[in-house]
Formats: structure tokens, C-alpha cells, sequence
């Protein structure tokens, strides 16, 4: 299993020197390419990762998009599609704007078995096939604008919309921090330059702006200082399960319906989205029909 890898590799190199390793059994047959149950195991434990408390899908599914991932991943090869090493970077620095502590990205993948480099391999790989959804798909998402206009006669409803605010918070990991930079805003500092350099939320590269939002959509603590404050107007220092807070909204917008100027990209980007997963959903199962796969099911079944 994966877990506990690290901590024998050295006793594990030594014996590799006079102690054949033995092989893994196989899971499936790929055109041709083995995929053994070690690296299944290391997809699966990923995948569980990913879903946190929500139940993963079962071994099978998992499988099944493990496999379609081996097919695409081919196909990536033969188009020459991959990632750039500026891509991957970018990506990897996006799962660690989560973590603030230094270090705690990397410990938390050891923790689980994984190294940097096992982790930036699969998201280089994600990447990929990303690029190559994109290629496939490029020349079947034309949208004209009679297509726009008739979704937002049809679906008018759907842009329906409660209150809403436009907000931006600071985040600190103590009340002292906090009222600390809370005298520096009433002072006349920048709230969006004092978000970027003191704020521990992941939104302090965009000065700290939570977008708009309506009743619902933040954590509850939010919701009930930010739609009783005064545009322009400054939080108290507010704690939540997320740490210290001050939060200031910016504008205010009543109940009602977007105009179709404020939703008609967003619009086109959902028809064109559609029409995306309908093309490459008919090109993959052309790919999938003509590829030779083979799965030994009674080696699935020895993954817990």
C-alpha cells in the first residue's frame, strides 16, 4: 500500500541490490499498456482524497476514469500536447494558497504517501489532458447570438436574482492582528494593498474582493455582519471558524433580474460549454469503441 512509503525507501534500496522486487499484479489492459494495481492504488487513494468526507465513487467507476485518463493521455502523445513547466508551477501554487502555513502542502502529501514530484507528474498530466479537451472540441462550440437571446427568453427566470453585495475581507489568525490593521484602514491605509500583504485568505491577491454574493452563499458569519453594514462602512474585528475578519462592502444591488447585457456572456459561455461536453463526449466514445481494453476483475477486487 502507499502508506508508510517513505519512511522505508532506504531499507528498501538496500534490499533492492540482492532482492528481486516482486511484480504487481495487473488490473487492466490499456492497447496494450499493463496497468498494475500499485499505480491503481496510488489513483484511487488520490481520487478519495479529492472527495474528503463525500463517499468516493466505487472501485470500478474510479477505474473506469483511470482508464479513460490512459486513453486521453495516448492520444495527448500523438497530438504532442503537454504541459508547460510554467503551467504546472502556476497549478501547484494554487493548491498551496490553501495552505499558509510553510511546509504544510508538502507535509500533508507525505502524510499520504506522495512526493512533490508524484503530485506535479499527475497534474501535468491533468493539464494535458485539459489541452487536449480544448483541441478536440475548438472548432464545435460556435454560439451565434440568436442562440444567446433565445436562452434569455427562455430561461429569464434562471438570472432571478435575492440581494446582493459586493464585499471584500481581511483575514488574520488573531484578534490582535486584526484590530492592529483595522486602525491602520480607519487611518486611511489601503484596504485592498493592506489585503494583499497581511491577509491570510486565499482572495488577498485580489485585494480581498469576495465578488457578489447573495444571502446563502458565504458562511453564515458572513452573512450576518456584511448585509448589516453601510457601503463604504468598516467591520469589527468578526471571528469565525476561519480566523479574524474585517470586512467592508463596496456596493449594494436590490432583488431583481439581470439585464441581458449583465448575463449574456456568461450566457454563451454556458452554451459553449454544452456544446463542448456533447463533441468530445461523441469523439471519446468513438475513441473508447475502438480501443482494446481488458480488465481482470478478480484483481479489483483485492483493493479495499
Amino acid at each position: 500500500m502507499v502508506h508508510g512509503l517513505r519512511s522505508t525507501v532506504p531499507l528498501l534500496f538496500l534490499l533492492a541490490c540482492t532482492t528481486p522486487k516482486p511484480a504487481s499484479p495487473v488490473v487492466a489492459l490499456v492497447n496494450g499498456e499493463t496497468v498494475t494495481l500499485a499505480a491503481f492504488e496510488r489513483f484511487v487513494e488520490l481520487e478519495r482524497w479529492k472527495f474528503g468526507e463525500m463517499a468516493a465513487p466505487p472501485k470500478d467507476k474510479i477505474l473506469d476514469d483511470f482508464i479513460k485518463g490512459r486513453l486521453l493521455l495516448a492520444e495527448a502523445r500523438k497530438m504532442d500536447i503537454q504541459a508547460t513547466p510554467g503551467e504546472v508551477k502556476e497549478k501547484i501554487g494554487a493548491f498551496k494558497d490553501h495552505y499558509p502555513g510553510p511546509g504544510d502542502f508538502e507535509r500533508l502529501l507525505a502524510a499520504r504517501g506522495w512526493t512533490v514530484e508524484d503530485f506535479e507528474k499527475r497534474q501535468a498530466e491533468e493539464l494535458a489532458i485539459q489541452k487536449l479537451v480544448e483541441a478536440i472540441t475548438a472548432g464545435a462550440v460556435q454560439v451565434s447570438g440568436a442562440e444567446v437571446q433565445a436562452y434569455y427568453k427562455n430561461q429569464g427566470s434562471e438570472f432571478d436574482h435575492s440581494e446582493q453585495l459586493l464585499a471584500r475581507q481581511i483575514v488574520t489568525d488573531s484578534r490582535e492582528k486584526a484590530t492592529a490593521l483595522r486602525e491602520m484602514l480607519l487611518k486611511g491605509a489601503s484596504f485592498e494593498e493592506t489585503a494583499r500583504k497581511y491577509s491570510l485568505s486565499p482572495d488577498r491577491k485580489n485585494g480581498g474582493s469576495l465578488g457578489w454574493f447573495g444571502r446563502g452563499v458565504m458562511p453564515k458569519e458572513f452573512d450576518d455582519i456584511c448585509f448589516y453594514l453601510k457601503v463604504g462602512q468598516l467591520s469589527p474585528v468578526i471571528k469565525t471558524p476561519y480566523g479574524h475578519h474585517l470586512f467592508q462592502v463596496l456596493e449594494r444591488r436590490p432583488a431583481g433580474r439581470f439585464s441581458f447585457d449583465e448575463v449574456k456572456d456568461e450566457i454563451e459561455g454556458k452554451l459553449k460549454a454544452q456544446k463542448g461536453r456533447e463533441a468530445f463526449q461523441a469523439w471519446f466514445e468513438k475513441l473508447r469503441s475502438e480501443a482494446k481494453i481488458k480488465v481482470y476483475a478478480s484483481t479489483l477486487q483485492k483493493l479495499p
